[in-house]
């Protein structure tokens, strides 16, 4: 029973490889991580946290620091590559919370 059970999550696990969405989401991924702007904004955000941290141990300057992350957390996150990329991320983790229903939620019961 064991070993069946593990050649069928390998079946699915070579499925799940050659998925269309989970192609478009290397794809995605791999076009948001090519963007020439997403690692100064990555980097931005970064440091826009650590002074955020910063302004809270020290409490000082709370209000402003976390001012500057939001704004770099948005203006990351409006990125077209980043959007596309959520986008498609969102329908990878629809189609793996199906899986999940399907395949382990009779044995929750």
């Amino acid at each position: 029973m064991q070993e069946k059970a593990l050649r069928l999550l390998s079946l699915l696990r070579e499925a799940l490889s050659e998925h269309p969405l989970l192609l478009e989401l290397e794809e995605r991924e791999r076009e948001m991580t090519e963007d020439p702007l997403f690692p100064s904004l990555v980097k931005e955000k970064d440091e826009a946290g650590e002074r955020y941290a910063d302004s809270l141990r020290h409490k000082t300057g709370e209000k402003e620091a976390a001012l500057r992350l939001i704004e770099a957390r948005e203006r990351l996150a409006s990125l077209s590559s980043v959007v596309h990329c959520e986008e498609c991320y969102r329908k990878v983790r629809s189609l793996y919370h199906s899986l999940d229903e399907i395949l382990l939620e009779p044995y929750r019961r």
